[in-house]
């Protein structure tokens, strides 16, 4: 039997030949790589995730995840790839010896790509025992459309783990050795630090693969394999576990999983198997809809696959005795079904370009035609293993017919998968895909949105298809000249078929950063920046890398997720000029004083157009910010100015705060209240103490306290309180003869009227301010107030009831508050009017789009006791004596 392993001499020469051909293929990458980037953001991104981690590695370890983007939100580097193995080697090493960001991202880059090439002719070789076959196995994965239009994806190049872990699972299920088992662990582990959207296609592929061969040789199975996987699959698990916890804590305290409603171009389209993507020599693109790169294997591939199914393996180690007439016939009617439902597939797409995706749905959908293929397979696979078991080798390796068969299916689940939720053909939606139905059950599905990328494994299998066709085509040619001339010309075929160079690269003048980033570097505080334009994806990459020569904490980012609070900033600093409105709008002012250490705001003037540069330079002269002048190009201003209101929060990351124990803050009145002022101070909704304010500056203090959000923004909310004079005959709220423990002001605007719900008691607001209702009930005699509720009766029918069930729930005797904002009676029922009426309202707001409507009543009231009020205009109530000006100033805030 030939050796299935390369000796050393091999191994070199196979990794000399990928790193000649990956030079080649990123041409002219090779001639400047310390500078060189492709024209796209998203090597700017990476280059930063690498730098970054080893600026963690180096400075603080354990949080290696909180990059510095993103800010006041923490995890940010598990918003994408962590690519932490290729930080370790060789991107760490190179930056740390030179300091060139772009020098590390291409040697990276080259390495890895370099070592899949390398890779796929070791697993090639080892299954084909063939060298010819193994290198063209290599090129189809390594080089082909799939690979060289994901240039400038950098973590889709990093796919050497793949085709290893694939090689030694294969082992391990014919021999059951530590070694392979142990070797499954490592690649997996390499892939997932590497990419985790990788790292989870292959878990699939590799859990399909152990099925399918277990399938055909059902003699592998064992206590011994089942005992060691499973040693396998923990320690696999206890190595990934540090690694995943950062995702779940985006998922519980961000909520960032993929939805299955996502955007059609991160699907493959079924046309875009056809698209040529990068290709030199021929370029056709029958929808335009690549999906983000093409999944055309090329002529020369997909010709040698459908060799290896048609053509007989003559390479086998020994003969066997032929098939006897039944299983020939069984066999002969799965392959024709199978070509049918091929068919029946091509013939279905057909129908929905002719007739229109609308009018082809009364037809059996594409996921019905691929299910039933996938069902055939899988009988004839377990047909092929029950005969093997019957003709004793149950426990025989596996054969060329057997690596077809498992190549095939792979072709057809993962096409399938790549597909996405909604299978789409010439971009017309034609019905839901496997991806829909597994979506539910398979979790690490909510981690993806680009399924397209899933056609990785169609690729690994169309290559193992085409190293097998090679090698059986060689096989029938005698003359040694004739098949080193036949397999050299199906090398070059393919070479020249997937050629893509010269590629687009643009230079990247690292070493000359921008003047107002010398000036963010020579601030010594840690503090954060804010750089403008933000929500820009390609502004948001370059600030990103470009922060790499400051180290400052900056709120932009751009990455497959975008927190909530980062898109809103965008939005609050972007909206439209409103004739009389100050730019920025108190609710940006609120933002950006709210971020704690926001310091600076970097204005990029070439990045905006005319009206925009204008609109900033009037804030040159405005209180809350100093304008430090231009650096270069760019604006620079450092925030200033107190913070006021009766709530005032400040939001900062856990990575900020990780090595500081106290907050310290001072505090002064903006106003007189009768009997006393206070503060309270919570930090994520928690008590940590309070402090009463005198008439000057009231320094307050106290511990930080734990746990911290680690990837939600940190709020410590600090709410101002006074006492009101003791139940005046002013506070009796209407006929219920009830009187309020504090001062009222109740608000309430239509869409019309103001759009606004606004429930201050003792000067602190508690409503939600949302659309439909906003409820808050008060305690007569303590004062205690009781949580604020929502209730959108505009559009959720369910709110209704709900708003009837939070009032029944009070109890007897204690104060109800309702105010409504923008709309709140298209939704609204008789159970939620009666309810109202239940703490002394009398109005129906039913048929009155968009009125305004108060209510401050007492449960148990009789209706009409209330105060109430209703109309088509912005409505106040206010109860008890509220001083004029109420509320605080706060400076100083700090975490130390």
């Amino acid at each position: 039997m030939a050796s299935t392993r390369l000796t050393a001499r091999g191994h070199a020469l196979v990794l000399a030949g990928s790193a000649v051909l990956t030079a080649l293929f990123t041409y002219p990458l090779i001639l400047d790589p310390g500078h060189l980037l492709p024209d796209h953001k998203d090597p700017l991104m990476y280059g930063w995730t690498m730098v970054s981690n080893v600026h963690r590695l180096l400075s603080a370890p354990l949080a290696v995840f909180h990059g510095n983007t993103f800010y006041p939100n923490g995890n940010s580097v598990a918003y994408t790839d962590l690519l932490l193995t290729p930080t370790l080697f060789p991107a760490g090493p190179v930056y740390l010896l030179t300091g060139n960001p772009v020098l590390q991202y291409n040697v990276a880059l080259l390495v890895w790509w370099g070592l899949s090439a390398w890779a796929m002719y070791v697993l090639a070789f080892a299954v084909l025992r063939s060298h010819p076959a193994a290198a063209l196995a290599s090129i189809v994965f390594a080089f082909c459309p799939f690979r060289t239009d994901f240039f400038l994806e950098f973590q889709m190049e990093l796919a050497f783990p793949i085709p290893l872990a694939v090689l030694c699972l294969w082992r391990f299920l014919e021999g059951r050795r530590w070694p392979d088992i142990f070797g499954v662990v490592v690649f997996v582990w390499l892939e997932a630090l590497a990419s985790m959207y990788y790292a989870i296609i292959l878990g699939l592929c590799l859990i399909v693969v152990a099925g399918l061969s277990l399938l055909l040789r059902p003699g592998w199975w064992g206590w011994r394999l089942v005992g060691r996987a499973t040693v396998g699959g923990l320690v696999l698990g206890a190595a990934l576990a540090p690694f995943l916890v950062p995702y779940v804590q985006n998922f519980r305290e961000l909520h960032m999983e993929r939805a299955l409603r996502q955007l059609p171009n991160y699907s493959a389209d079924v046309m875009t198997y056809f698209e040529t993507g990068p290709t030199r020599l021929y370029t056709f693109s029958p929808t335009g809809h690549t999906a983000e790169t093409s999944l055309f294997m090329g002529f020369v591939a997909l010709t040698l696959a459908a060799l290896a199914c048609i053509l007989p393996d003559e390479a086998s180690p020994a003969a066997r005795p032929g098939p006897s007439l039944l299983q020939s016939r069984l066999r002969n009617a799965l392959t024709l079904a199978l070509a049918v439902t091929l068919a029946g597939l091509v013939v279905r797409l057909a129908a929905s370009e002719a007739l229109g995706a609308h009018r082809s749905r009364v037809l059996p959908g594409p996921q019905s035609f691929l299910s039933v293929m996938l069902v055939l397979g899988f009988v004839r696979m377990g047909l092929e293993g029950w005969w093997a078991t019957r003709a004793g080798q149950a426990r025989a390796p596996l054969g060329a017919r057997a690596l077809g068969w498992i190549c095939l299916f792979l072709v057809a689940l993962f096409v399938d998968l790549s597909l996405g939720p909604f299978i789409q053909y010439r971009r017309q939606a034609l019905g839901r895909g496997l991806y829909y139905y597994l979506y539910r059950y398979l979790l690490p599905l909510h981690a993806m949105r680009i399924t397209s990328r899933i056609g990785v494994i169609v690729v690994l299998a169309i290559a193992l298809l085409a190293g097998l066709g090679l090698r059986n085509l060689l096989a029938r040619i005698p003359c040694p000249r004739v098949r080193i001339l036949a397999a050299s010309l199906a090398v070059l075929l393919l070479l020249v078929e997937y050629a893509p160079f010269p590629l687009p690269y643009s230079a990247i003048a690292w070493e000359q950063p921008p003047p107002v980033y010398g000036r963010l570097a020579a601030e010594p505080d840690d503090v954060a920046v804010l750089e403008w334009p933000q929500g820009s994806e390609d502004w948001d990459d370059y600030y990103t890398f470009m922060s790499i020569t400051h180290w400052k904490r900056i709120t932009n980012g751009a990455s497959g997720f975008l927190p909530d609070l980062t898109r809103d900033l965008s939005l609050q600093l972007d909206r439209p000029d409103i004739p009389g409105d100050p730019f920025p709008s108190p609710e940006a002012l609120r933002y950006l004083l709210g971020i704690h250490p926001l310091r600076y705001v970097v204005v990029h003037n070439a990045a905006l157009e005319a009206a925009e540069r204008a609109k900033w330079r009037k804030l040159r002269e405005q209180s809350w910010a100093e304008y430090l002048g231009p650096f270069g190009a760019d604006d620079l201003y450092r925030l200033t100015g107190d913070v006021q209101g009766t709530e005032v929060t400040k939001l900062f990351s856990w990575d900020y705060a990780r090595t500081r124990r106290e907050i310290s803050f001072e505090v002064r009145p903006l106003g007189s209240a009768s009997r006393g002022r206070w503060v309270e101070v919570e930090l994520n909704g928690r008590r940590l103490g309070r402090q009463d304010v005198d008439d000057g500056w009231t320094r307050v203090t106290l511990p930080l306290g734990a746990p911290l959000h680690q990837s939600a923004p940190n709020a410590v909310t600090i709410r101002w309180h006074y006492r009101s004079a003791a139940n005046p005959a002013g506070r009796v709220i209407g006929r219920t003869g009830v009187r309020s423990p504090a001062d009222l002001r109740v608000v309430s605007g239509g869409q019309p009227h103001g759009d606004r719900a606004s429930i201050m008691i003792n000067g602190v607001e508690h409503a939600g301010n949302q659309r439909g209702y906003n409820l808050v009930t008060l305690d007569p005699a303590s004062g205690e107030v009781g949580p604020a509720e929502l209730f959108d009766t505009c559009a959720i029918p369910d709110a209704s009831r709900r708003l009837a069930a939070a009032i029944q729930a009070v109890p007897a005797g204690r104060i109800v508050i309702a105010s409504v904002k923008d709309e709140a009676s298209q939704q609204l029922t008789r159970e939620a009017v009666e309810a109202l009426r239940s703490i002394g309202a009398s109005q129906d707001l039913r048929g009155r789009f968009r009125a305004s409507h108060l209510v401050i009543g007492v449960k148990g009231a009789p209706p009409g006791a209330a105060i109430e009020r209703i109309g088509d205009a912005p409505l106040e109530v206010v109860i008890g004596t509220p001083p004029a000006t109420a509320g605080m100033a706060l400076r100083r805030f700090s975490l130390r």
